[in-house]
Formats: structure tokens, sequence, C-alpha cells
């Protein structure tokens, strides 16, 4: 095959560029995954605790209920 100047710059420049981009995209993905799991476990981390604090909340004021319920004379 005979190769023209263009062919023999093209060639490898589109070699390199497409590795180069490669090397680019993974380094990106494992980076925006690492970030990802990272962010989304911090969120589930809070909104457990939001969940048992409001939980928390409503067994106490249910308790408070039944304290003031187990003073009241029909209920005795």
């Amino acid at each position: 095959m005979n190769w023209t100047l263009r062919s023999r710059f093209l060639a490898p420049t589109l070699a390199v560029v497409t590795v180069g981009l490669g090397f680019v995209t993974a380094a990106n993905y494992w980076q925006s995954r690492s970030a990802t799991t990272t962010t989304t476990t911090h969120e589930m981390e809070q909104i457990c605790r939001s969940t048992l604090a409001h939980l928390d909340d409503w067994f106490a004021g249910q308790q408070m209920n039944l304290q003031g319920w187990a003073g009241l004379k029909i209920v005795q």
C-alpha cells in the first residue's frame, strides 16, 4: 500500500488520540463512580438518621399520651 504524507501523519495521530481518549474516559468513569457511590451512601445515612429521629420523637409522644391517659379516671 502506498502511503501518502497525509496518511503517514493521520494514522498515528488518530491512534494516539483514540488511546488518550480511552484513558481519559476510563479515569472519568472510575472517578464518577466513586463519587456517586460516596454521595449515595452519605445521603442514605442521613435519611436513616432523620427517619430514626422522627420515629424516636413519635414514640416519645405516644408514650406521653399513654401516661396522660393513664391518669384519667375514665380510663382507669
